[in-house]
């Protein structure tokens, strides 16, 4: 697990909210806390297997909430990857990247759910490296913190 603290807010809200830099990611659930309470939960009903929204599906949707003249309170994106789509990591059920913005700061958390359980941690550090160039790569400016 790696925390990413947003060194611009605006520029990265901008990339989140007005690009496709993150279009490619699962929603699994958002949280948006400005006059009033949103809530998305990602999840496709209209399969038999469960499969998530992609953001640049739900992306609209959460600008609508999000813009206003008043800056939200609270808004919590849990985002996920097919492990498939990320090389070397091996073992994992799901990648996650968690976005928070509260109290002007936005902080990116990552997170993997293994099938097994396992003292090997290895996936998780590819799948950090794999953020940290995503970030790199896409001109958000991030500072980091391993745990």
């Amino acid at each position: 697990m790696t925390i990413y603290k947003a060194l611009n807010i605006k520029a990265f809200m901008n990339t989140l909210l007005k690009s496709d830099v993150f279009d490619k990611f699962e929603l699994r659930e958002i949280n948006i806390n400005t006059f009033a309470s949103f809530s998305i939960n990602g999840k496709k009903y209209d399969d038999e297997e469960t499969k998530y929204c992609l953001w640049e599906e739900i992306k609209p949707y959460a600008f609508e909430a999000i813009k206003g003249n008043r800056l939200p309170r609270l808004i919590k994106i849990v985002f996920s990857l097919d492990p498939g789509s990320v090389p070397g990591v091996n073992g994992a059920s799901a990648l996650f990247l968690n976005i928070t913005y509260e109290n002007g700061s936005i902080n990116c958390i990552t997170g993997i759910s293994m099938k097994n359980f396992s003292l090997d941690r290895s996936a998780e550090y590819t799948f950090d490296a794999y953020i940290a160039d995503f970030f790199s790569n896409n001109n958000i400016s991030v500072s980091t913190q391993a745990y």
